[in-house]
């Protein structure tokens, strides 16, 4: 079936604590808590052993993917610069310098004066869709990895004074159904907070899990949100969602990185992503 004939539920929640409220909520008692894969015990899965840990670990945060996260910004060396201003050489009668050329021609009196020109500037933020699922084929190290690369990207723009949002977004496909869940992200969301959301697993594969495990029974069938049914197939097609001007896909990063590259090289071409979004924006 063709993506375009996928029926598509959509969850947006107003908060990232809305969403954590309702994933905490007693579950329907409609099944045995072993159907949930999100009360599993599974550490190489999750890094995590219960789901209160998993819960814990927000406020906490993901100690070594916040150390590879600040690791490879720092590393990120870019020679793109934004544009500002520039100065522009004006004839005039009075001015701070003579013009040369103007005196070898033969006009003697005329100066130059200088005016600076402000460029046209790109738009002073961007509003990014993360979409951060990721098959069960990836390693918490390869999630970690991604999701660091995601974060110094991002990060870097921001230090070329642009102000960039993301939108958490997870987009699971099956039986002819798209789940699609999009969480806001505050600008000043704490670093710790955002190193468990971009590079632990246990946000994925246990607190998002116990968001869909929250579903109706037969949203959760045709998903397979349940132990065993395999919770869908991540969703690259899924759309630009309203609000956002770019999308990046955590599936495809963790892809590309497996066949090879530095996180630098990484960085860098997903910062002329942005930068080209942002440019495009300007000139619309």
């Amino acid at each position: 079936m063709w993506d375009t004939e996928i029926e598509i539920i959509h969850k947006n929640y107003s908060t990232l604590e809305s969403f954590l409220d309702y994933s905490q909520q007693d579950h329907p008692n409609d099944g045995p808590d072993s159907s949930r894969s999100s009360l599993l015990v599974r550490p190489h899965f999750t890094l995590t052993r219960s789901k209160d840990e998993a819960y814990d670990l927000i406020r906490k945060g993901n100690p070594a993917g916040l150390e590879r996260m600040l690791k490879i910004l720092e590393a990120l060396e870019s020679n793109i610069s934004l544009p500002a201003t520039h100065d522009e050489f004006l004839s005039s009668v009075d001015g701070c310098a003579p013009n040369v050329e103007a005196y070898i021609q033969g006009i003697p009196e005329d100066m130059f004066v200088i005016s600076q020109i402000e460029d046209e500037m790109p738009p002073s933020s961007l509003v990014v869709q993360l979409e951060l699922t990721v098959s069960a084929m990836f390693s918490p190290t390869q999630i970690e990895y991604a999701g660091a690369i995601l974060f110094a990207a991002a990060q870097a723009l921001q230090m070329q004074g642009c102000a960039v949002q993301f939108i958490l977004t997870y987009a699971m496909k099956d039986r002819g159904l798209a789940h699609i869940t999009t969480i806001p992200l505050p600008r000043n969301t704490d670093l710790d907070t955002q190193s468990f959301l971009l590079t632990h697993p246990a946000m994925l594969r246990i607190l998002m899990f116990s968001a869909w495990e929250h579903e109706p029974k037969d949203i959760r069938n045709r998903m397979g949100f349940w132990n065993g049914g395999g919770y869908g197939t991540p969703w690259p097609a899924c759309p630009l969602q309203e609000g956002c001007d770019v999308k990046f896909n955590l599936q495809r990063l963790c892809l590309a990185i497996l066949r090879g590259g530095t996180s630098i090289e990484f960085c860098q071409s997903l910062l002329l992503q942005l930068i080209e979004t942002k440019f495009g924006m300007s000139q619309k």
